[in-house]
């Protein structure tokens, strides 16, 4: 609350792209994420009853996802996705905390907390002039704790590209998410995203784009 305490994140990546038949495209991905919070707790050694009994702990974040996408005709592709996400503490030997040294915390997370996410959409392009693609998406988590939030996910998205000339392209990405929040609370958000983004390009090898 009353410091910027900064967290650290290390990433790793890894994609296999497969093209059995022309018209069928595989993607499987793997990601992982150490993310490190920089947070010491205050100790006094002149009050011991000044005393935090834990601070933010580190996590380890990694997901697996296998992608499928179909060329149904020269304008109409059909995808669907599949995700798998976890969640579990970082090596507390590796990535030790002065507040938290084992890394744990009295919230009582499960060891492992998993996320499962599916997902299809159509996507249509034209020759040149303008691509739109809409889908659903559906998340659901298993103990979530304060870790992965919400525990349930319906999520709708739809992006426009339009490309009036060869060099400049504009686009408009939305989403709405129908979140239901953890069962004790009971509670229905609902989220609305908009983005709008453009791309230049000022030579055939480069593009800027906002």
């Amino acid at each position: 609350v009353t410091g910027n305490h900064s967290q650290n994140a290390f990433n790793a990546d890894a994609t296999l792209i497969w093209n059995p038949i022309p018209s069928l495209r595989a993607v499987a991905d793997y990601h992982q994420q150490n993310l490190i919070n920089e947070f010491v707790s205050s100790y006094s050694l002149a009050d011991p009853a000044v005393f935090y009994t834990f601070g933010n702990p580190s996590l380890h974040r990694h997901w697996a996802g296998l992608k499928l996408a179909y060329r149904v005709s020269k304008q109409f592709d059909v995808e669907t996705h599949y995700s798998r996400i976890n969640v579990t503490r970082s090596n507390s030997t590796l990535w030790p905390q002065f507040s938290s040294p084992d890394n744990t915390d009295p919230l009582y997370i499960v060891p492992v907390t998993f996320s499962n996410v599916v997902g299809a959409n159509v996507h249509y392009h034209s020759a040149e002039l303008w691509n739109a693609r809409v889908g659903y998406e559906w998340t659901g988590a298993h103990d979530p704790g304060y870790v992965t939030d919400p525990h349930t996910n319906n999520r709708l998205y739809g992006d426009v590209t339009i490309t009036p000339v060869q060099w400049l392209t504009f686009g408009n990405d939305g989403s709405m998410i129908l979140q239901k929040s953890f069962p004790v609370v009971q509670r229905t958000n609902h989220l609305y995203t908009d983005s709008i983004f453009m791309t230049f390009k000022p030579a055939p090898k480069w593009s800027v784009g906002g």
